[in-house]
């Protein structure tokens, strides 16, 4: 009897421990998946809260941010050239205005940059330039153009002087900007033409520096004459589309006199007297004439 109760006795601890460990681990799996639903709506209610802003491409902050400036609808420059740059010192074009970051491009001197627009953003002026890029508009550091000619060719220097013709790193004769001088006999590969909106044109080299228009210095060898007639043709062309068509019908026969048949017939008529008095005063001048002077003329 004492084994048989003691051998049920450990049947039931078994039980127990069994039922226990089931126990246990219902409770464990409940408190993973509460966990999990915790997790979940704090996730989401993180995510409500902060939003993740991806950094766009220049293509998409062009189309998107069309109008993130309030535009200048008076700006009518195309191109720009950066100037004034000390050493080391950075000046950006930036994906959004005002955003300078790690990777935003650094600019130098005498660089061109094509525009687009310029406009305001949060009290500064900011060029967008054609690929929907920013740069801050500061009077020192940009020279604006009123034309920008692309060219082909070269001058040859003519000018004989110890101090040669200067090359300089923007459009500004008279700044600290001079790189180096060629000198006579030197040839120069232009590759365009630029005047600024002061009125101040400078030829630009091949290898991005500026030097005098001025033809007393060289020989030009370009061919800036054709582009010159080119370019007035195109305005020219463009002037006479914007102005408004005057054509008038070449059809148009003024409308005759209503006569009747007798004031035709009386009209011929005076015409024919009048033309035959005006023969017989004539060959009586001739007449009188000749007699009175022994029949040659004076």
């Amino acid at each position: 009897m004492r084994k048989a109760r003691s051998g049920r006795s450990a049947i039931n601890d078994e039980e127990k421990k069994a039922f226990v460990k089931m126990i246990t681990s219902m409770l464990f799996s409940l408190f993973l998946v509460a966990l999990s639903f915790g997790f979940i709506i704090g996730f989401r209610y993180f995510l409500k809260n902060h939003t993740y802003r991806a950094r766009a491409s220049t293509e998409t902050q062009h189309t998107g941010n069309k109008d993130i400036l309030e535009l200048d609808d008076t700006f009518e420059v195309k191109h720009i050239i950066i100037r004034n740059l000390k050493e080391g010192e950075e000046f950006c074009v930036t994906s959004l205005p005002g955003q300078v970051e790690e990777d935003s491009p650094r600019l130098e001197n005498g660089q061109i940059l094509e525009v687009k627009q310029k406009g305001l953003y949060k009290g500064k002026n900011y060029y967008r330039l054609k690929d929907g890029t920013y740069l801050e508009s500061r009077e020192s550091k940009v020279q604006e153009l009123r034309e920008y000619l692309p060219l082909s060719g070269y001058i040859a220097i003519t000018y004989i002087s110890s101090g040669g013709v200067r090359l300089r790193s923007w459009v500004d004769f008279e700044a600290d900007n001079i790189v180096r001088s060629v000198y006579v006999g030197d040839k120069v590969t232009i590759a365009a033409m630029v005047t600024t909106t002061e009125g101040v044109s400078a030829f630009r080299t091949a290898d991005g520096l500026y030097i005098t228009t001025n033809t007393q210095y060289f020989t030009d060898y370009t061919n800036l004459q054709e582009v010159e007639e080119a370019a007035e043709a195109s305005e020219a062309a463009e002037r006479a589309a914007s102005q408004p068509s005057t054509e008038y019908d070449t059809d148009f026969v003024e409308p005759e006199d209503d006569l009747t048949d007798e004031e035709t017939t009386a009209s011929a008529t005076q015409e024919t007297t009048d033309a035959a008095s005006q023969e017989t005063t004539a060959a009586q001048q001739d007449t009188g004439t000749t007699s009175g002077n022994g029949g040659t003329a004076p």
